[in-house]
């Protein structure tokens, strides 16, 4: 019943209907009567009746307010039943409407100022209160007290199946699954046939992304009331998931059948019908929709999430952005449409956006773990590992035991160059839950740190896939594999082949530009890195290979305008700003270098290219003390190390370094005592140190050795 039409009703009092001298309890009967039959016209014409002649009878006032209230009109429904509170009614009878007429008016604080009737309240009466006030408290963002009051409520009635699936699914929305599937397995053994235990049950098993579980349980739900359009839809959604596109189509023409405005089906309907191709008959059906909602007010229920919906379908951005923020106002922890504003903007590509939207709505974002995960991606893509480590933290307490958040944790520390924790970290997953992306993952962090035979072993033992995103994916790490084995030319195919599957994988693309590289095949490179470039503008590898391929060309301007784009983008990018240091040093712009290779030390104070660097650095600014200080700590990292020793020694020599060179050369000969290189270069450090005697010293060694050696 309408709002209007209870006014045209109301007006139809000034009709003398009281010519009968009917008495109230008369007109309070023929109303209970006609409710029963199903006609609240008629009730509600003789209740106004009754409480004309006596507004004091509290009956004839509570029915109204019942009336009123399954009407939809709960401002009424709260001012009748109000009224007859006020007059002496009944707690017990008045709080369960009253208490949802509030709450569906978000009046949750007023709704909480009746805790002072508790004590009058009988044990069923106090149940509805902790129900009634747990709701409450969720509504003002306090589930902890919430849970508090579902708790109170099933203590009074330990079996009633309402109390615990309410709050089972308040577990659910707090991501604590456990607990709620040990109070739903109890209230679907009290009541096999509740269907509401049944669809929570469903949720349950959607959200661990268990569909075959989750279809099963709908079914069983379907058998019970199979006309319930929430059970249909949530079995349509299943159909669409699971790839059982003509069942979802016919049974969402079966809810058409019965609700032919139902928008959630015209919505479903009209991306089958675009997806058919028909796109002027689904836009029709769409704009009808559009209409249709126009009419309604949009301050609740979902009238703006259905509109954003509509708009998206017919590509109206704006409209649909405009409807989802809406939406979210009064839902903040709508995870559907939250997800829709996502991929709203992502579709647009305002990456920043839509981190955000995400960001805003945390709390429902840190309980659904998709959600979570994409916050997560999409911050390792904006170079923001932090706070992606951060998300990762609060959805552990949420999903403590999910593989994929481990995955994560190792993309974290692969992202921030620390190659040895990623792998420690992914090591920690049992190997049942090691899918395709894990281990491909494990199998490139392995290739970084040169343990070549660990890699291939991983590569060996996965199947080629089937699926074609899988396989682009496997075909990368193949052509990574071969790149690292100096395989150049099967790297070049396996990303070849990558591309005829994804054209234009960006990852395919500089798998094959840099086999080509290494290959030797620099003008091919060259184009491949450029091309990739001008599409993405922000990929730093392609810049960084081109800095490098204008250096070695001698082509100095090109090679620092190539680093400026890249450090543009990514400062912070320690391969950018290596490269920049080396850039500094060929161009004798030592100064520069200096500043810089300070900044490089602060990440890792003893890295030995940054040490030798910066010695190299001190040596060209005359600052001897300071190079010879840095040699000494390298000489000390590298004292058993004979490759080590070896770059050092030729660090020294080339800057002239011949004090600190002795030291070197003296040890090396501890570890290479026959060198006959090294005794000589040894010679020549005395030489130019002014130490004559054991200068000659030496050389009269090696002329005696030289007397002995056979002719």
């Amino acid at each position: 019943m309408s709002v209007f039409r209870l006014r045209a009703l109301c007006a139809l009092l000034i009709i003398p209907f009281c010519t009968l001298a009917q008495s109230v309890n008369q007109y309070y009967e023929q109303a209970l009567s006609a409710y029963d039959g199903q006609k609240p016209d008629t009730a509600f014409i003789h209740l106004k009746n009754a409480l004309r002649d006596d507004p004091k009878h509290l009956p004839s006032r509570l029915l109204l307010g019942k009336i009123y209230f399954e009407h939809g009109i709960f401002s009424e429904s709260e001012h009748e039943l109000t009224i007859a509170l006020q007059a002496g009614a009944d707690i017990n009878l008045v709080l369960p409407t009253l208490g949802n007429s509030l709450l569906l008016q978000k009046k949750s604080s007023e709704l909480l100022k009746y805790d002072q009737y508790y004590n009058q309240l009988d044990r069923f009466g106090q149940f509805e209160w902790h129900m009634l006030a747990g709701q409450a408290y969720l509504q003002q963002d306090k589930p902890e007290s919430a849970e508090h009051e579902f708790q109170k409520a099933l203590a009074k009635a330990a079996n009633d199946t309402r109390a615990l699936n309410t709050l089972a699914s308040h577990y659910i929305d707090q991501a604590q699954h456990l607990k709620a599937t040990s109070l739903l397995e109890k209230s679907i053994q009290l009541d096999p046939q509740n269907k509401k235990t049944l669809l929570i049950q469903a949720k349950v098993q959607r959200l661990n992304n268990n569909r075959d579980e989750e279809f099963r349980l709908l079914k069983a739900a379907e058998a019970l009331d199979g006309n319930d359009p929430i059970i249909l839809r949530e079995l349509v959604a299943n159909l669409l998931n699971r790839g059982n596109i003509e069942q979802a189509i016919d049974l969402n023409e079966t809810i058409l059948s019965q609700s032919p405005n139902d928008p959630t089906a015209i919505l479903i309907k009209a991306q089958w019908l675009k997806g058919q191709g028909k796109d002027k008959e689904a836009n029709t059906l769409l704009e009808a929709l559009a209409n249709n909602l126009s009419l309604f007010d949009g301050s609740g229920g979902n009238v703006e999430l259905v509109t954003g919906m509509t708009a998206d379908m017919l590509k109206n951005e704006e409209a649909a952005v405009k409807s989802f923020r809406a939406h979210l106002v009064n839902h903040p922890d709508d995870v559907e449409t939250i997800t829709l504003l996502t991929q709203q903007y992502l579709r647009g590509g305002n990456f920043n956006k839509a981190i955000d939207v995400l960001q805003q709505h945390s709390r429902a974002v840190y309980r659904d773990l998709p959600l979570g995960i994409q916050l997560v991606n999409l911050l390792l893509q904006e170079k923001n590992p932090f706070k992606a480590s951060q998300v990762v933290s609060e959805l552990k307490q949420h999903f403590p035991a999910d593989p994929r958040l481990t995955l994560l944790q190792g993309r974290i520390f692969a992202s921030t160059n620390q190659p040895e924790i990623a792998i420690a970290t992914l090591l920690q997953t049992p190997p049942d839950k090691r899918n395709l992306r894990f281990n491909i993952l494990l199998a490139k962090l392995y290739l970084k740190i040169g343990k070549l035979a660990e890699s291939e072993k991983i590569v060996n033992d996965i199947p080629a896939p089937e699926n074609d995103s899988d396989k682009v994916l496997w075909l990368n790490l193949l052509a990574s594999q071969a790149t690292a084995q100096k395989q150049f030319s099967n790297a070049k195919k396996f990303a070849s082949d990558a591309l005829i599957i994804a054209n234009g994988n960006l990852e395919s693309r500089y798998l094959f530009a840099n086999a080509a590289m290494l290959a030797g095949e620099m003008q091919i490179a060259e184009q491949q890195f450029k091309a990739m470039l001008a599409d993405y503008p922000n990929h730093i590898p392609s810049a960084l290979a081109l800095a490098k391929l204008m250096l070695n060309k001698g082509d100095v301007d090109q090679a620092q305008s190539y680093l400026t784009k890249l450090l543009s983008y990514s400062p912070d990018d320690t391969a950018g700003r290596e490269l920049q240091l080396a850039l500094y040093m060929h161009t004798n712009q030592w100064l520069l270098a200096e500043k810089l290779v300070a900044e490089l030390r602060k990440t890792d104070g003893l890295e030995p290219r940054y040490l030798l660097n910066q010695a190299v650095v001190f040596q060209a600014l005359q600052q001897q003390e300071k190079a010879a200080t840095n040699y000494q700590v390298l000489f000390e990292q590298w004292l058993n190390d004979k490759d080590g020793l070896n770059t050092l020694l030729a660090a020294q020599i080339n800057a002239q370094a011949w004090s600190s060179a002795i030291s070197t050369l003296k040890r090396l000969l501890i570890l290479q005592p026959n060198d006959t290189r090294l005794q000589v270069t040894l010679a020549r450090a005395n030489f130019a140190t002014g130490d004559l005697k054991q200068a000659n010293a030496i050389l009269s060694t090696l002329e005696k050795v030289r007397k002995w050696l056979p002719k």
